[in-house]
């Protein structure tokens, strides 16, 4: 503002957040998130109420956001927004729907919490578009409906489950899962920060998903869930960033081809099983900052327990009723040893449970 005298409305200074913290945006009408027209801010009528003059993060990026009755079709390369709730807010029996369109092809949504209610709510994507999206979650994703969340179109469009930010994390839920996308672990705290699964119905999806990969960039993903969760599909090989890991109570999770931890990686075997592989030579490899600790339950590596280079080394403890096997399917690597921490700086303690060198 420049040559005035006088001050004339309402006036703020410093970043308009500082003074609103978002807005309540409900679907009113089939169409893109850009449309204003597709979004009402009125929070008596809801998703019956007059068009917005914006849509979801045109201003902030705190907004909470509503879609209920009608399918919003996300077009935007990227948005942030503080909570998205699908279904539950609209009477009207229609299935609330959030589609990922087949433009931009690399666009991501950022929700601090997820939520799709008890009712017939789904999350999908255009197939056939050439298309990679992230859905990035900084704190919990709730399924609850009776649709699914269906993260691959097919083998060129599919959109990655991102779990991101500061502090825990948790996908729960009853609802179903269709088709997997990668699932991304990049939590900041490294290893203080964990993202639980604790949804059965992922973890059906997820040995039933035709293609993906969970990528472990920073943080510790936690599993107590009576079933098996694939971590990976056929031959995709998983290999740890550093300050990564797995904490297992109950169930088992399953990687299945070969397996490199990293430096500073942790493994808690608690209850449960971890189980590396499932065809002959495809092993479990270490690397220098490797920690497990087998309390209950069982490791089963399908093929070699092996350093990832020469002179990697180890940190393992086992104890109580436990099992560490090897070589359950087969190793025909001459190179590899079967259950190998050969090296003198590695450390193992043995106060119960058994090694099995099995000879498939």
């Amino acid at each position: 503002v420049n040559n005035t005298n006088t001050i004339n409305g309402d006036w703020t200074a410093g970043e308009k957040e500082d003074f609103y913290a978002g807005r309540i945006f409900f679907s009113r009408q089939t169409g893109n998130w850009n449309d204003p027209n597709t979004w009402s801010n009125d929070t008596i009528l809801k998703h019956s109420g007059p068009p917005s003059s914006y849509y979801p993060f045109a201003l902030y990026n705190s907004d909470t956001v509503n879609i209920d009755g009608h399918i919003v079709t996300f077009n935007l390369d990227s948005a942030r927004i503080d909570t998205l709730r699908i279904g539950g807010t609209n009477p009207s029996g229609i299935s609330g729907v959030l589609r990922f369109a087949n433009s931009p092809t690399s666009k991501w949504l950022l929700i601090r919490q997820l939520f799709l209610d008890n009712d017939n709510g789904r999350i999908d994507g255009i197939a056939s578009a050439n298309r990679t999206d992230t859905l990035i979650i900084t704190k919990d994703l709730i399924h609850n409906s009776s649709d699914s969340i269906n993260l691959k179109s097919d083998v060129d469009s599919y959109t990655q489950l991102k779990f991101s930010g500061s502090g825990q994390s948790m996908l729960s839920g009853t609802g179903r899962w269709g088709d997997l996308g990668d699932l991304i672990i990049d939590k900041i705290g490294q290893l203080s920060d964990t993202l639980t699964i604790n949804s059965q119905q992922y973890a059906i999806a997820s040995k039933i998903s035709s293609d993906f990969i969970s990528r472990f960039n920073q943080g510790v993903l936690k599993y107590s869930i009576n079933d098996t969760l694939n971590i990976s599909t056929g031959t995709r090989q998983i290999s740890m960033n550093p300050f990564t890991g797995i904490s297992i109570n109950n169930g088992s999770i399953l990687s299945k081809a070969s397996f490199t931890s990293n430096a500073s990686t942790s493994f808690l075997i608690n209850g449960g099983s971890l189980l590396i592989g499932d065809a002959i030579n495809e092993n479990f490899y270490y690397r220098t900052g490797t920690t497990i600790n087998l309390v209950n339950g069982r490791i089963n590596v399908a093929g070699a327990f092996s350093r990832a280079i020469s002179n990697s080394l180890v940190n393992l403890s086992i104890s109580n009723s436990t099992e560490f096997i090897v070589s359950s399917k087969g190793n025909s690597n001459a190179n590899e040893i079967g259950f190998d921490i050969s090296n003198t700086g590695s450390s193992f303690t043995m106060s119960g449970g058994r090694i099995i060198v099995a000879n498939a």
